[in-house]
């Protein structure tokens, strides 16, 4: 059975969001001083960001062949590999999947939590003290 060009797609969507969630959050954990990781060093964010690309080609793998890099695409439409008519689908949702898990990443607890506390510093009724009200 072909898998279609939208299924292909909206797993290279899903991969690259995962891979980018996982990787900026070991990122933000080792260098956030009230997070659990905090001062984890290298060794924990390259293991870390190894693994979430292992997760997001786990997810991708088996239905788009797991680019997960506008790079790979436009290498392997280059090369001959890959049809240049995907590459377009291709790149936008990879482009999409990880601004919008950088998005998640931003917008989960403890980032969050920190945007409301520096927000609060601020006298009330000013712009930046109502920005998170925006969310």
């Amino acid at each position: 059975m072909e898998i279609s060009l939208f299924t292909k797609c909206l797993f290279e969507f899903i991969g690259t969001l995962v891979l980018v969630l996982l990787g900026d959050g070991v990122v933000a954990s080792t260098v956030l001083k009230r997070s659990k990781g905090f001062d984890g060093g290298w060794i924990v964010i390259t293991i870390a960001w190894g693994l979430a690309v292992m997760c997001g080609v786990l997810i991708a793998g088996p239905y788009s062949g797991a680019h997960l890099n506008p790079a790979v695409s436009v290498g392997l439409a280059v090369a001959g590999s890959f049809p240049w008519a995907y590459v377009p689908g291709y790149v936008a949702a990879q482009l999409l999947g990880g601004f919008c898990g950088a998005v998640v990443k931003t917008l989960s607890g403890s980032s969050l939590r920190y945007l409301f506390k520096i927000c609060s510093s601020f006298p009330r009724g000013s712009p930046v003290a109502s920005m998170p009200l925006l969310l």
